[in-house]
Protein backbone atom coordinates (compact mmCIF):
# COMPACT_ATOMS: atom_id res chain seq x y z
CA UNK A 1 0.00 0.00 0.00
CA UNK A 2 2.80 1.79 1.15
CA UNK A 3 4.28 1.73 -2.81
CA UNK A 4 1.22 2.12 -4.24
CA UNK A 5 1.14 6.11 -2.54
CA UNK A 6 4.62 6.48 -3.24
CA UNK A 7 3.92 6.10 -7.42
CA UNK A 8 1.05 8.31 -7.13
CA UNK A 9 2.62 10.93 -5.24
CA UNK A 10 5.59 10.54 -7.86
CA UNK A 11 2.95 11.04 -10.56
CA UNK A 12 1.46 14.21 -8.61
CA UNK A 13 5.17 15.76 -8.43
CA UNK A 14 5.96 15.29 -12.08
CA UNK A 15 2.06 16.16 -13.29
CA UNK A 16 3.29 19.48 -10.88
CA UNK A 17 6.49 20.43 -12.06
CA UNK A 18 5.09 19.71 -15.93
CA UNK A 19 2.25 22.14 -15.29
CA UNK A 20 4.57 25.03 -13.31
CA UNK A 21 6.74 24.72 -16.50
CA UNK A 22 3.76 24.95 -18.71
CA UNK A 23 2.50 28.30 -16.96
CA UNK A 24 5.41 29.85 -15.90
CA UNK A 25 5.43 33.15 -17.73
CA UNK A 26 7.12 33.14 -21.11
CA UNK A 27 10.68 35.12 -21.72
CA UNK A 28 10.26 36.77 -25.01
CA UNK A 29 13.90 36.41 -27.00
CA UNK A 30 15.95 40.02 -26.76
CA UNK A 31 14.62 41.69 -29.70
CA UNK A 32 17.34 43.80 -31.75
CA UNK A 33 16.82 47.47 -31.36
CA UNK A 34 14.85 49.20 -34.02
CA UNK A 35 17.11 51.55 -35.77
CA UNK A 36 14.84 53.88 -37.61
CA UNK A 37 16.06 55.92 -40.91
CA UNK A 38 15.49 59.39 -41.14
CA UNK A 39 11.69 59.76 -42.95
CA UNK A 40 13.77 62.72 -45.31
CA UNK A 41 15.05 59.08 -47.51
CA UNK A 42 11.61 57.95 -48.03
CA UNK A 43 10.46 61.14 -48.64
CA UNK A 44 13.05 61.94 -51.16
CA UNK A 45 12.26 58.18 -52.87
CA UNK A 46 8.91 58.70 -53.14
CA UNK A 47 9.35 62.30 -55.04
CA UNK A 48 11.47 60.33 -57.24
CA UNK A 49 9.70 57.22 -57.77
CA UNK A 50 7.97 57.51 -61.49
CA UNK A 51 4.31 58.51 -61.40
CA UNK A 52 1.61 55.86 -62.21
CA UNK A 53 -1.76 55.45 -63.28
CA UNK A 54 -3.64 53.81 -60.66
CA UNK A 55 -3.11 52.88 -57.45
CA UNK A 56 0.35 53.08 -55.80
CA UNK A 57 -0.22 52.58 -52.02
CA UNK A 58 2.27 54.39 -49.63
CA UNK A 59 1.82 52.37 -47.04
CA UNK A 60 2.62 49.49 -48.00
CA UNK A 61 5.61 51.04 -49.96
CA UNK A 62 6.72 52.75 -46.50
CA UNK A 63 6.79 49.20 -45.23
CA UNK A 64 8.34 47.40 -47.95
CA UNK A 65 11.21 50.01 -47.59
CA UNK A 66 11.50 49.57 -44.32
CA UNK A 67 11.77 45.85 -44.30
CA UNK A 68 14.22 45.82 -46.97
CA UNK A 69 16.27 48.70 -45.24
CA UNK A 70 16.28 47.15 -41.90
CA UNK A 71 17.59 50.64 -40.42
CA UNK A 72 20.67 50.37 -42.97
CA UNK A 73 21.39 53.64 -44.67
CA UNK A 74 23.53 51.91 -47.37
CA UNK A 75 20.28 49.58 -48.80
CA UNK A 76 18.49 52.68 -48.63
CA UNK A 77 21.37 54.40 -50.91
CA UNK A 78 20.82 51.75 -52.84
CA UNK A 79 17.13 51.61 -52.98
CA UNK A 80 17.79 55.36 -53.97
CA UNK A 81 19.78 54.41 -57.00
CA UNK A 82 17.62 51.55 -57.79
CA UNK A 83 15.17 54.57 -58.45
CA UNK A 84 16.60 56.61 -60.33
CA UNK A 85 17.72 54.22 -62.77
CA UNK A 86 14.32 52.71 -62.95
CA UNK A 87 12.62 56.66 -63.51
CA UNK A 88 14.83 56.94 -66.51
CA UNK A 89 13.80 53.35 -67.84
CA UNK A 90 10.41 54.35 -67.52
CA UNK A 91 10.98 58.09 -69.37
CA UNK A 92 12.90 57.02 -71.76
CA UNK A 93 10.54 54.29 -72.84
CA UNK A 94 7.24 56.26 -72.39
CA UNK A 95 5.98 54.71 -69.62
CA UNK A 96 5.48 56.85 -67.10
CA UNK A 97 2.43 57.83 -66.08
CA UNK A 98 1.05 54.19 -67.45
CA UNK A 99 -0.58 51.91 -65.26
CA UNK A 100 2.87 50.11 -66.88
CA UNK A 101 5.08 51.49 -64.05
CA UNK A 102 5.32 49.36 -60.91
CA UNK A 103 3.60 49.69 -57.90
CA UNK A 104 6.50 51.22 -55.64
CA UNK A 105 5.69 48.48 -52.63
CA UNK A 106 6.38 45.59 -55.30
CA UNK A 107 9.60 47.35 -56.47
CA UNK A 108 11.08 47.52 -53.17
CA UNK A 109 9.87 43.76 -52.47
CA UNK A 110 11.47 40.94 -51.54
CA UNK A 111 11.97 40.33 -54.97
CA UNK A 112 14.51 43.69 -54.92
CA UNK A 113 13.47 44.79 -58.59
CA UNK A 114 15.40 48.30 -57.13
CA UNK A 115 18.89 45.94 -57.85
CA UNK A 116 18.29 45.89 -61.34
CA UNK A 117 20.22 47.62 -63.93
CA UNK A 118 17.42 48.90 -65.96
CA UNK A 119 19.04 49.63 -69.30
CA UNK A 120 16.60 50.67 -71.92
CA UNK A 121 16.25 48.30 -74.86
CA UNK A 122 17.94 50.33 -77.91
CA UNK A 123 15.46 50.05 -80.55
CA UNK A 124 12.68 50.92 -78.20
CA UNK A 125 14.16 53.99 -76.99
CA UNK A 126 14.55 54.89 -80.64
CA UNK A 127 11.06 54.34 -81.81
CA UNK A 128 10.18 56.69 -79.05
CA UNK A 129 11.87 59.33 -81.13
CA UNK A 130 9.00 61.91 -82.26
CA UNK A 131 8.56 61.29 -86.00
CA UNK A 132 7.88 65.40 -86.23
CA UNK A 133 11.05 66.65 -86.27
CA UNK A 134 9.94 70.15 -84.92
CA UNK A 135 9.27 67.94 -81.74
CA UNK A 136 13.12 66.43 -81.39
CA UNK A 137 14.16 69.92 -79.75
CA UNK A 138 11.31 69.10 -77.07
CA UNK A 139 12.15 65.55 -76.85
CA UNK A 140 15.79 66.21 -75.79
CA UNK A 141 15.41 69.41 -73.51
CA UNK A 142 13.41 66.78 -71.41
CA UNK A 143 15.96 64.41 -71.28
CA UNK A 144 19.12 67.24 -70.62
CA UNK A 145 20.49 66.64 -74.45
CA UNK A 146 21.74 69.51 -76.52
CA UNK A 147 19.44 71.16 -78.68
CA UNK A 148 19.66 71.52 -82.38
CA UNK A 149 22.63 73.67 -83.74
CA UNK A 150 22.25 76.74 -86.20
CA UNK A 151 22.21 75.11 -89.91
CA UNK A 152 21.72 71.13 -88.49
CA UNK A 153 19.61 69.30 -90.50
CA UNK A 154 17.15 67.99 -88.92
CA UNK A 155 18.30 63.93 -89.92
CA UNK A 156 21.52 64.78 -88.57
CA UNK A 157 20.32 66.08 -85.38
CA UNK A 158 17.95 62.98 -85.45
CA UNK A 159 20.81 60.69 -85.65
CA UNK A 160 22.44 63.08 -82.89
CA UNK A 161 19.76 62.27 -80.35
CA UNK A 162 20.20 58.46 -81.76
CA UNK A 163 23.56 58.36 -80.38
CA UNK A 164 23.05 59.95 -77.35
CA UNK A 165 20.05 57.50 -76.04
CA UNK A 166 22.32 54.37 -77.30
Amino acid sequence: MNDLFDNTQDQLDRIEAKLDLLLAPKKKPASKPKVTLDDNYFAEIWASYPKRAGSNPKQRAISAFHARCRGTKQEAERIINGVARYAKFCEATGKTGTELVMQAATFFGPDKHYENDWTCPIKDVAQKLPRDDNQLNHFASKRDLRQARAGESYSEYRQYLEGEIR
